[in-house]
């Protein structure tokens, strides 16, 4: 009996582990500045790549971004997130998922968290999208943080290309909730994959 019980605690523990989340991010958590296309179908977009995945697939279930205030106006539009595996070192041609949703007010200059469907990723390196919503008028702006630490993750997409030729620019301010399939998820340095508190 004992023995069946340390094996049942030892698949529990290894069920536990293989779910283990961790937020994916090269920002440094501190918006000062922002960015607006007002262009429809156009996006920003920030490359996870195998520094943060360890090399595999996983599952998302959580995309955070920051919504700069007052800028470029008060109102406030939302937009879209999505997901996009890689294709030869660029975003593949369609995304493998797309979710509106609506600017939270209250997280203005903060991270705010969507929730989506967990969504597997099959390449090791990915991207998450911001595609600004349009009412008529001004688009919300994305965050930027204090520095260009890792520019080479930036991406955009304008007029039906997509670019990653912002190394003057600071980080774009999106992260992601991912997980292994099947493995544990480990905190470690920049460069690495990054656990973090949700709060900013």
């Amino acid at each position: 009996m004992k023995k069946i019980a340390l094996i049942l605690g030892m698949l529990v523990l290894l069920v536990s582990v293989s779910q283990a989340y961790s937020y994916l991010y090269w920002d440094d958590g501190y918006k000062v500045d922002a960015k607006a296309w007002n262009n429809t179908g156009w996006y920003w977009a920030v490359e996870f790549d195998d520094n943060k995945t360890g090399g595999d697939p996983g599952f998302v279930n959580q995309i955070g971004l920051v919504i700069a205030s007052n800028y470029p106006d008060s109102t406030y539009e939302g937009g879209w997130v999505m997901i996009f595996e890689d294709n030869s070192g660029v975003p593949a041609g369609t995304e493998i998922f797309r979710q509106a949703f609506e600017t939270d007010v209250t997280r203005l200059d903060q991270f705010q968290w969507i929730d989506i469907p967990e969504t597997y990723v099959s390449t090791s390196t990915f991207y998450v999208a911001f595609e600004e919503a349009w009412d008529g008028g001004n688009h919300d702006g994305v965050g930027f943080d204090t520095d260009d630490q890792h520019p080479t993750h930036n991406w955009t997409y304008e007029n039906g290309t997509w670019y990653n030729n912002y190394q003057g620019w600071a980080d774009i301010m999106i992260r992601c909730r991912w997980r292994l399939c099947g493995g544990a998820v480990e905190e470690a340095s920049w460069g690495q994959i990054k656990a973090n508190s949700n709060d900013y």
